[in-house]
């Protein structure tokens, strides 16, 4: 991987200052295949000065060529696919540039917008799957913030810009921690304005001790660029001399960017897995949130361990140097900011790659009315995605009623009257099934609970047009946002799709800081108005999978399953009727007669084919049964390997299955399908001679964290 380009923010203003910030890529299908098409792109001068945009053109995804026109300061322009059609629909009040050629496609493609001398401007690919309601139902995607930014100051508690150009003081710009200059520190040009250059023989910075360095919550980040790759090159140390060397570590350990917080005889430590370069710019963050330590180099996600119970120590804090060891930063340090917070990864991508975030999901929502709104600025009218979330819910209750837990996951107050609940994603009457009283209000990190017997199923309740409840069998459950003047409802739309649940299981979202996303499963017990608890976990796991032999012959494939509990668990229907299977990944149905069972604490073994497993593998410890014989191959590139016991018939007749145990995993070569971005999946697994193990049988599975490679080990407890 490269790093940044060497140039500093002072760029073109144009390169700098033009933004997309609108893209109605699928407008409605009215039914009448002669409809003209109604797609357009705005664009936005973000700037505080005028802007000529003159030649400035598209070279991917529409070709147009933008005319001799300036825009003020904050101004749009739109450009479009069918200027009468256009008009019809928005009138001519708007600045329209002009008519383009070419179609935006539906599916998702690259655009690409160049200066006038083809200096990238823009160059990202945005995807259907992004807000489903911009894909055919009338809404466009719309960046949520376009602005220009570098760094938020919410949290900040030191910031060093290096800016001075002369003097033995680095200013703290944000606090009161000035820094004085040691040793032959002196100024030079930076990445941003100026920064400090250091010889790796005595130089560095010393500050008084930032309080929130004794913490368990803080972020540290710099841009740095090393000299060379040898030893430690500390950026930024506060710790304490004793046994363990207490305190935060931010450093370029032989060549790999490293954040650090011993605690006595424990310790947290993130590593970058790759190496940089010298003399090349690289931005680089630590944080800590108190749970897991994490690393981000060019505002990507690298590295993320367990942190919690872990603080730092009170001592002077040092740039370029740490006073306990004698080492010494060799090369230039700019823009050093400690935050009181875990600054997120969306920050760190702007800082790092300001455009970058225009191909992130989590930049883009939909906009807040039906047709979108070119020419205008529609923001901070409904909250922006993933502020109020579906958190947990009740599907399967029993003798008591369903329910429905949304969380607030802003610390803001957020105003939720008029908005609707439902169980039908398909259009607008279907999806208005509950409306939530007017004034009604979730308070910042807060939960509000919807019961199916006193709310979205009690005729006696004005808010309920359409009775309803949630399926044991599994579906869906909708939010959206209030309906505008014209009945219809605006773009706020957030929707939990979930399987077959046991009687008396709730099913809610579970974060993993793995991968920085969410998977929505069944909790270990009942949390409404309050935490989800830890994934449901058990009682049979996915405890190791052989996918890529290193023979080359999939025969030698096995999935090995481990009973976690100190009980026999039978592989059957609680009324013998039906058996456990595999639904997803491979094909495999286990024996209903004689019935399959895994002991208290023991293992069972599929095994593709029974001859090639154990002429591979040899015999199994007694007790381990091996079964043979599932139709289909394990991918070699990863897939969703999954286990279900049955659950009831639903009303087409089709039994429905209860997820026991699901793992996605992957071969470690695909960035571009995980989140967060980073394939961390272990390579050595994927025909190098490993397995994938699992580290805790009862940690929760579908989660990269709580898998390694290592040499297979059927039948056994994994290495």
């Amino acid at each position: 991987w490269s790093a940044l380009n060497e140039a500093t923010f002072a760029i073109d203003p144009v390169v700098e200052n033009l933004r997309i910030t609108e893209i109605m890529y699928h407008p409605q299908f009215t039914g009448n295949l002669n409809d003209p098409n109604r797609e357009f792109i705005e664009l936005k001068n973000v700037g505080s000065d005028k802007l000529n945009i003159n030649l400035v053109r598209f070279t991917e995804g529409i070709d147009f060529t933008f005319p001799d026109m300036e825009l003020d300061p904050g101004e749009h322009v739109v450009v479009v696919k069918n200027q009468s059609a256009f008009q019809a629909q928005y009138g001519t009040g708007i600045n329209t540039a002009g008519q383009y050629t070419g179609s935006l496609a539906n599916d998702g493609e690259r655009i690409k917008l160049e200066d006038a001398i083809g200096r990238t401007i823009l160059d990202f690919e945005y995807k259907d799957g992004w807000r489903s309601i911009t894909d055919g139902d009338g809404f466009s995607l719309t960046i949520i913030n376009p602005d220009n930014t570098y760094g938020s100051d919410e949290g900040l508690v030191a910031h060093w810009k290096f800016d001075e150009g002369s003097g033995s003081t680095a200013t703290d710009s944000a606090g009161i921690n000035n820094g004085a200059l040691v040793g032959d520190t002196t100024w030079t040009a930076g990445r941003i304005d100026g920064a400090l250059s250091f010889d790796g023989n005595g130089d560095y910075v010393v500050v008084a001790p930032v309080s929130v360095l004794t913490g368990d919550t803080v972020t540290a980040q710099a841009w740095v660029r090393v000299s060379d790759l040898s030893g430690s090159k500390p950026i930024l140390t506060q710790n304490i001399f004793s046994m363990t060397k207490d305190g935060y570590y931010f450093q370029v350990s032989g060549g790999r960017p490293t954040f650090y917080l011993i605690d006595g005889f424990k310790s947290a430590q993130a590593i970058s897995p790759e190496t940089i370069n010298t003399d090349q710019w690289y931005h680089v963050a630590g944080t800590n949130d108190g749970t897991n330590l994490k690393l981000y180099v060019d505002g990507l996600l690298k590295s993320s361990v367990p942190s919690a119970g872990y603080t730092g120590e009170s001592n002077n804090a040092y740039i370029g140097a740490d006073s306990i060891s004698s080492f010494y930063f060799n090369g230039l340090i700019d823009d050093v900011r400690i935050y009181d917070r875990a600054v997120s990864e969306s920050e760190f991508q702007d800082i790092a790659d300001p455009t970058g975030r225009w191909a992130l999901k989590d930049s883009w929502r939909a906009s807040v009315y039906r047709y979108g709104s070119p020419g205008s600025d529609d923001s901070g009218i409904l909250p922006n995605p993933g502020a109020v979330v579906i958190n947990e819910i009740m599907a399967h209750s029993n003798a008591g009623p369903d329910w429905i837990e949304l969380y607030n996951t802003t610390s803001d107050t957020i105003n939720i009257g008029g908005w609707y609940l439902s169980d039908d994603n398909r259009d607008e009457p279907n999806l208005m099934k509950y409306r939530i009283a007017d004034g009604t209000t979730i308070g910042g990190n807060d939960y509000l609970v919807f019961y199916q017997d006193t709310d979205f199923n009690n005729l006696s309740d004005p808010g309920t047009l359409t009775p309803f409840g949630l399926s044991e069998n599994g579906e869906e459950v909708c939010l959206s946002s209030y309906i505008d003047t014209s009945g219809y409802l605006t773009g706020y739309r957030q929707v939990e799709n979930f399987g077959a649940s046991q009687t008396n299981i709730s099913l809610g979202r579970y974060y993993k800081p793995s991968t920085g996303n969410f998977n929505f499963v069944a909790m270990d017990y009942n949390t409404p108005d309050s935490n989800n608890s830890y994934p449901k976990v058990g009682p049979v796991v996915i405890n190791e999978i052989m996918y890529n032999p290193p023979t080359g012959n999939q025969n030698e494939e096995y999935i090995e399953l481990h009973n976690i509990t100190g009980f026999t668990v039978t592989l059957y229907r609680y009324d013998k009727s039906t058996s456990w299977k595999f639904t997803d990944g491979i094909d495999y149905t286990f024996n209903p007669s004689p019935a399959v069972t895994i002991p208290a604490y023991g293992y069972l073994i599929l095994a593709r084919d029974l001859t090639a497993f154990t002429l591979r593998y040899g015999s199994m410890p007694p007790g381990v049964q091996v079964l043979e014989g599932y139709t289909g191959y394990l991918s070699n590139a990863g897939e969703r390997l999954q286990i279900g016991m049955p659950g009831d018939v639903d009303n087409l007749g089709e039994r429905q299955y209860i997820r026991i145990d699901r793992v996605t995993y992957s071969d470690g070569s695909h960035d571009e399908d995980v989140p967060g971005g980073v394939d961390y999946w272990p390579f050595m697994a994927d025909g190098f001679g490993h397995s994938l193990s699992r580290r805790v049988p009862s940690d929760y599975g579908n989660d990269v964290a709580n898998w390694k490679g290592a040499l297979p080990s059927p039948g056994v407890a994994n290495p």
